[in-house]
């Protein structure tokens, strides 16, 4: 399968995140799942919130210049200060923004640059604004030095805001009290999902996580992590739920139909297939102009092998979705939009799937070679979720993927030791 990397251009990005790290820990992890000990960090200077964003979104988006227009704080559920969501604008244009959170590995949790996009801050404060006379505030205006963004569901955080001394939370599009909010997000609990045992099956391949392995899981191929149904005698919690008309577009159908194969632009064009939404109708000629837009380009595994006139292709992490909403939107669905994940979860795909939004999933392992190892990449679209309880009561979690060979499959993210992955919900409308 072909693989996917980040370009070395983003030295600097990584460089500068190494520094945020150091400031940050002082003797402490500082990207622990839930901080425990917050006084033992300090915040960090808006300078350097301002250079990891817009060093990003240059990278994101090459050859445009950024400037930060907005810094709203970021909160967790015990209220305590983790990150920040920063505005971007190219040429004085609304262009994204870019979610930090300093409390996980990956600190740039969510972004989406694109042009005309607004911060989800700015986009909840126009709805409480809108609402203020149905909670009985006349109209009154928002102060907007206390707009902040807080955890709360996957993929849907909550905005609050002062208005008129009276504190208002966005959900959504509920407007609500600190209260509720509260309530909500104190309900919400993460669940500890135990690994799956191992099992001498095709369905159950013996690549799955160890968490007590002191050494990286090593798979034969990336489509090990992958199961072809859901193993015998579970009983199911969250019901099998897809899209409408899914689609599994595979290898074989693009190297007879373009001589070629990437499957990125095979998850791309899954998902264009699936909202209606092609190139002159046709799906040819919608590959070929992804494959051109992502810059997708010939591997040099390929290039040697002189045993095959198909070309393979991979391209950079994190192309597919900007390029999905970029031909959407030129085929008159001008209401489409993207939202990035560094690291997405069974949460993120169930929540992008029940509001009807398609998802991406672009991931990395490693895998056994003549020579050793090395790290295969593949991408999917995410089609669906699932979760099933096995005989001892363990619940597992699964996304639904087209596998990029034809046929949909699945994939229990918790229970796969990758080396990288990323993700993309996708509204198309």
């Amino acid at each position: 399968m072909v693989k996917t990397s980040l370009k070395t251009s983003t030295k600097k990005v990584i460089a500068l995140l190494l520094v945020v790290i150091m400031t940050l820990s002082l003797g402490v992890t500082a990207y622990a799942a839930e901080p425990t000990n917050y006084d033992d960090y300090i915040k960090v200077t808006d300078e350097i919130v301002e250079s990891i964003v817009v060093e990003w979104a240059e990278y994101v988006s090459p050859g445009r210049s950024f400037d930060v227009s907005a810094i709203y704080d970021y909160y967790d559920q015990n209220d305590q200060l983790i990150g920040y969501s920063v505005s971007v604008t190219s040429n004085g244009i609304p262009y994204g923004y870019v979610l930090l959170d300093f409390f996980r590995e990956n600190m740039i949790s969510e972004f989406v640059i694109e042009e005309n996009v607004v911060n989800i801050c700015e986009t909840a404060l126009a709805e409480l604004q809108s609402n203020t006379r149905v909670n009985d505030l006349n109209g009154r205006n928002a102060d907007m030095s206390s707009v902040k963004l807080h955890k709360c569901l996957p993929l849907t955080p909550a905005v609050s805001v002062e208005v008129g001394g009276t504190e208002l939370y966005a959900i959504g599009d509920e407007i609500t009290s600190r209260d509720e909010y509260k309530s909500l997000s104190s309900s919400i609990g993460v669940s500890v999902i135990n690994q799956s045992a191992i099992a001498d099956s095709i369905d159950n391949p013996p690549a799955i996580y160890d968490p007590n392995s002191e050494n990286e899981t090593t798979y034969g191929h990336c489509g090990d992590v992958m199961l072809r149904s859901i193993p015998t005698g579970y009983t199911a919690v969250d019901a099998d739920t897809r899209l409408k008309s899914p689609k599994s577009f595979s290898q074989s159908w693009a190297e007879n139909n373009t001589g070629s194969y990437a499957c990125a632009i095979i998850a791309a064009l899954n998902i264009m297939y699936q909202n209606s939404c092609l190139l002159d109708n046709d799906s040819v000629k919608t590959y070929d102009w992804l494959w051109d837009e992502t810059g997708t380009k010939e591997t040099t595994s390929s290039k040697n092998d002189t045993s095959s006139d198909i070309v393979y292709g991979s391209t950079t992490i994190g192309k597919i979705a900007p390029a999905i909403v970029k031909l959407a939107k030129q085929l008159g669905k001008s209401n489409s939009s993207y939202t990035s994940v560094s690291n997405p979860t069974y949460q993120t795909y169930k929540s992008a799937v029940k509001t009807g939004k398609s998802g991406v999933l672009e991931f990395g392992v490693t895998v056994k070679t003549d020579s050793g190892t090395e790290r295969q990449g593949h991408s999917v679209s995410v089609v669906g979720f699932r979760s099933d309880k096995d005989s001892s009561s363990t619940i597992h979690q699964y996304i639904i993927v087209a596998d990029g060979w034809g046929s949909f499959r699945y994939m229990e993210l918790s229970a796969i030791d990758f080396t990288d992955k990323a993700g993309a919900t996708i509204s198309i409308g």
